[in-house]
């Protein structure tokens, strides 16, 4: 094709006849330029397709960890109802009359527990921030994932926080009365229980577990409420995400 082009500049100019060049030479240079506009414009297509491709794998990653989320939350917020139900059980023990120090503690013990750790375990929004992709998406997807990032780590917070204080009245618990199943041991032991009678404050060791299973039940309602909130953000984001992937 070039020495096809060469050979008509060189005709014309052998026949002098540099109108015709020119006009030529001129029509030569827009089909170059309209060569390497085309050549730029495929380059862009495949680049966008390319990065449209990359988007709509996130998209379905994104899509997959936020149902992952919501069905951990849901399995969650079984797991604290439970115990919560064991409190609201335990409260209406005190509807009996002449409930003794021995028999409350029994039935505290019999609603207490560990605490509940809570973790999600999805990277593909920390992995768009880290790597900086997320600047692939739009203005208003990158604005809703980091509020959903933003309130999912408030719940793992605020909840760590409310088992610490919970944790902490447990090991007092321990500490003044020893292990939840003690009393259940000393049953058969008359001398050591009769000398753990005075060693050990029933009295106190009731007010402190009153105030675990409290602090626990009321850290619980409250992590409910924020995965509530977090799985009605996952679902929102989802119907968009739904919609981003099917265009």
């Amino acid at each position: 094709m070039i020495k096809f082009f060469r050979k008509i500049r060189q005709k014309l100019l052998s026949e002098n006849k540099f109108s015709k060049y020119l006009i030529y030479a001129i029509g030569e240079i827009i089909l170059v330029v309209i060569g390497i506009l085309i050549a730029l414009q495929i380059n862009n297509w495949n680049e966008n397709r390319k990065i449209n491709n990359l988007k709509q794998t996130y998209y379905k990653q994104l899509l997959s960890d936020l149902e992952a989320d919501k069905n951990y939350a849901d399995a969650t917020i079984e797991t604290l109802n439970s115990q919560i139900k064991k409190y609201e059980d335990y409260k209406s023990a005190f509807e009996e009359p002449n409930l003794t120090i021995q028999s409350a503690i029994n039935k505290s013990l019999e609603s207490a527990g560990p605490t509940l750790s809570i973790k999600f375990k999805t990277s593909t929004i920390n992995s768009l921030i880290n790597t900086g992709e997320i600047n692939l998406l739009d203005i208003e997807m990158r604005d809703k994932l980091a509020k959903y990032d933003a309130n999912m780590n408030q719940v793992e917070t605020l909840h760590a926080y409310n088992s610490s204080i919970a944790g902490g009245m447990a090991q007092k618990v321990l500490m003044t009365a020893g292990a939840p199943d003690l009393l259940m041991r000393l049953r058969n032991q008359k001398i050591l229980s009769g000398f753990l009678v005075h060693a050990i404050k029933q009295e106190d060791t009731f007010l402190i577990l009153e105030g675990y299973l409290w602090q626990r039940s009321t850290g619980n309602s409250t992590t409910i409420n924020g995965l509530n909130k977090l799985k009605e953000n996952a679902d929102e984001i989802i119907a968009i995400l739904n919609y981003k992937i099917k265009k």
